[in-house]
C-alpha cells in the first residue's frame, strides 16, 4: 500500500485496497474533513453540533473498528 498524503487519504487507500467499502470510505473521509474543520476553526465550533454529529456517526466508527480488527486477524494468518 502507498503512504497516505493526509488523514483523508488513509481512508481512500483502505478503500482502494478493498479493506473498507466505498460507502464506509466516503463516510470516514467526511469525518476526516470535519475533524480538520474542528482542529483549524475550533473557536467557531458549536459543541451541540459536534455532539450531534458524533452521536449520529458512532455506528460508522464502530463499523470501521470491526473491519480493521477483522483485517488485522486475516493479516496474521
Amino acid at each position: 500500500m502507498r503512504e497516505p498524503e493526509d488523514n483523508r487519504d488513509v481512508f481512500k487507500i483502505l478503500g482502494e485496497n478493498k479493506i473498507i467499502s466505498a460507502r464506509l470510505q466516503k463516510k470516514l473521509e467526511d469525518m476526516a474533513s470535519f475533524r480538520n474543520l474542528i482542529v483549524h476553526s475550533y473557536a467557531k465550533i458549536d459543541n451541540e453540533i459536534v455532539f450531534g454529529i458524533l452521536k449520529k456517526r458512532l455506528r460508522d466508527i464502530e463499523e470501521f473498528m470491526k473491519v480493521v480488527s477483522k483485517s488485522k486477524k486475516i493479516g496474521r494468518k
